[in-house]
């Protein structure tokens, strides 16, 4: 080997070692060849590649769009939860329990898909999972494609206590399950001021609670809070004074079929509506409701317009 005290005067250079030898000829001592040997000899016994701790974001979505659906549809009954009463002692609802294995040890080979016991039960080459039916050979490959990526994981902490089984007769008692039944509406002390069997239910609770209903709304009051609950906005200075000098019987249906009919009401209530349908940043072209969207923006305009928020509704 060689050694780094070398005598004084001797030349170095980057990667060589020249020194004199006894007959004055200079003999260049190269380690290029040792360092070769060293790399190749190494990387034959490299250890496999860990399982990845920070996930890049194509790795993360390959994961939840790909992988993650076939683990809970094929996996996860038997393979998840408490790791001491699944089967064979091995979970895969959480990155920990992937990375550790059962009682067969671990199951991935990260890069490694052919030496990864995983890829081998499912190409039912030793063990047989699922045991019901082998996956079909699309599904296999992208689960191939996965390890070969290093099997990336965005998964955090510990999975979710799986819930005991369902009492469906306690369960069909919840009242969303009920069916309607007519109740008489209560007759409520103060019989002047209910105008409808609503009202009725209002005023019993409010005398129930010890309170008094406050005084009714002016019809510059009432068309301003009809105009922004329905669209956000106030009422122009001319649908004020429309409603104010109309006094006809049905002047506050019509502002309500008018709201109603405006697209500032879709506008308002249509961000609702979106919640419903589990609205989220859109990533590329996606379809809600037979409506083609290529952006949150242009989805959200889309949605707004009545009739596709109809559609959306439906």
């Amino acid at each position: 080997p060689l050694k780094a005290d070398f005598p004084m005067g001797t030349p170095r250079f980057a990667g060589r070692f020249v020194q004199a030898d006894p007959t004055g000829a200079i003999a260049v001592r190269s380690t290029s060849f040792c360092l070769t040997f060293f790399l190749l000899f190494s990387s034959a016994f490299a250890a496999p590649k860990p399982l990845e701790q920070h996930p890049t974001k194509e790795g993360a979505d390959f994961f939840e769009k790909q992988i993650r659906p076939i683990l809970v549809r094929n996996c996860y009954e038997c393979h998840s939860g408490d790791p001491k009463k699944a089967k064979g002692n091995f979970v895969l609802d959480t990155r920990e329990g992937l990375r550790k294995g059962g009682k067969s040890g671990a199951v991935i080979e990260p890069g490694h898909p052919d030496h990864s016991l995983l890829i081998e039960a499912v190409r039912y080459e030793s063990l047989e999972m699922p045991p019901k039916e082998k996956l079909p050979d699309e599904v296999i490959e992208k689960l191939v494609r996965w390890v070969e990526m290093g099997a990336p994981d965005p998964r955090r902490g510990k999975a979710a206590k799986a819930r005991g089984k369902i009492d469906f007769v306690e369960a069909r008692k919840f009242w969303a399950f009920q069916r309607p039944m007519a109740v008489p509406p209560p007759q409520p002390h103060d019989a002047g001021w209910p105008k409808s069997d609503i009202d009725r239910f209002i005023r019993a609770r409010q005398e129930k609670e010890h309170l008094r209903p406050v005084a009714d709304a002016d019809r510059v009051t009432l068309i301003r809070r009809l105009t922004f609950d329905l669209t956000g906005l106030p009422p122009t200075v001319e649908e004020v004074n429309a409603f104010v000098e109309d006094q006809s019987p049905d002047a506050l249906p019509r502002v309500v079929d008018r709201l109603l009919a405006s697209p500032r009401f879709g506008e308002r209530w249509g961000r609702h509506w979106l919640d419903v349908v589990r609205y989220g940043e859109s990533t590329g072209k996606e379809t809600l409701g037979g409506i083609e969207t290529t952006s949150s923006t242009q989805q959200g305009t889309h949605l707004c317009e009545p009739e596709k928020l109809e559609r959306a509704r439906q």
